[in-house]
């Protein structure tokens, strides 16, 4: 076998077994008083927690939780709702007529292949661009 095909070949089995498997934690990040359009949800200011791994694959039991306080004191909490996938997303969308400036505090739970509990946490008081704002 060529060194070509060998590469393919590692390159194949690599790609292929981490689409499936879930071997490091995601990545975990919050975001605050964001003002943006994202289809399915509107435009207005974004205020969420979030976990995602679009690159490696599907995670089990993964689940975000987010708590926000705004500054005249107001408190609210979310909890994602699909706990198998690539992404989770908890969080709110406000309109845009809303002057509230919120701190947004995320906790990030999931179950990685080897069974290990992993949990992270998160905050926010700006947009925190990441690039799983946009997968």
């Amino acid at each position: 076998m060529t060194l070509k095909k060998i590469l393919f070949t590692t390159c194949l089995v690599f790609s292929a077994s981490s689409v499936f498997s879930a071997t490091v934690p995601a990545e975990a990040f919050s975001r605050a008083n964001c003002k943006f359009f994202v289809p399915g949800f509107g435009y207005g200011w974004y205020n969420e927690s979030i976990s995602y791994d679009a690159l490696t694959g599907q995670h089990k039991n993964m689940y975000a939780k987010t708590d926000q306080k705004a500054t005249n004191g107001n408190t609210r909490t979310d909890n994602s709702s699909n706990p198998s996938g690539y992404r989770v997303r908890a969080g709110f969308v406000d309109p845009t007529a809303d002057t509230r400036f919120w701190n947004v505090s995320g906790t990030h739970y999931e179950t990685l292949d080897s069974g290990r509990a992993v949990s992270q946490y998160s905050s926010a008081k700006d947009c925190n661009g990441k690039i799983g704002q946009f997968l």
